[in-house]
């Protein structure tokens, strides 16, 4: 025939080191055949599965007691309060109206700062507007003026030049017989082609000045034969 008795394990660790805590352990009803019965099976009362453990108190640490900040010394009677003001700042600006300001405090005999109520009148101004003037606007020179208007007078007096062409200068041209070159063109002058120059009548105005080239004026491009 199987007995059944309880079976206990050990304790388990305590859940706190001090102050009090708990700990567990397994509790079963087996069978002398080492089965593990229902509890109504043994017959003896159950032992208890927790307990309590390291019930002692924790030490306290002992701290040092705070310290009293010490209330701000009060003024003596004897004290007296005067603003004081520091130099002005540099302006913001050059020009313009712009800002500066400086430092306004209310001081006792001994130069501790105290507060604004402490001094009688009224405070001084902490800021203040400076650089009110304009400022100034370069304008051009009048001679730079001047010299643009002529420039641009000569520029617009200037004949305008269409283009001289290779066949033109040769001969070789619509209408030309081109039986003999060109004489050599030594200069070209603005009197020229307007026909005002020396030994111009100036009746007749100079035909249409197409084109150019150097190679042209020289008589060496392609096609072309060299001038004397």
């Amino acid at each position: 025939t199987i007995t059944y008795a309880w079976n206990t394990s050990d304790w388990g660790q305590c859940s706190a080191e001090c102050g009090g805590g708990t700990q567990i352990r397994t509790v079963q009803c087996k069978g002398s055949d080492n089965s593990v019965g229902l509890d109504n099976q043994c017959a003896e009362a159950k032992p208890n599965n927790s307990q309590a453990c390291n019930t002692q108190a924790c030490p306290v640490e002992e701290q040092e007691p705070a310290q009293a900040q010490s209330p701000p010394e009060a003024p003596s009677p004897s004290s007296t309060f005067t603003w004081s003001t520091g130099e002005w700042g540099q302006c913001s600006v050059e020009c313009g109206g712009g800002e500066q300001t400086r430092t306004v405090q209310c001081q006792d005999n001994t130069g501790h700062i105290a507060n604004d109520n402490q001094c009688h009148g009224t405070k001084p101004v902490s800021s203040q507007a400076c650089a009110t003037q304009a400022c100034v606007v370069e304008e051009p020179s009048s001679q730079g003026q001047q010299r643009n208007t002529d420039s641009e007078s000569e520029i617009a007096s200037m004949p305008t030049v269409r283009s001289v062409t290779l066949n033109a200068l040769s001969g070789k041209g619509p209408g030309a017989t081109g039986s003999a070159p060109p004489p050599t063109i030594r200069s070209l002058t603005l009197s020229s082609l307007k026909g005002t120059g020396p030994g111009q009548s100036g009746s007749a105005p100079p035909p249409s000045v197409r084109n150019i080239t150097l190679d042209s004026l020289q008589g060496t491009g392609p096609g072309s034969d060299p001038w004397p």
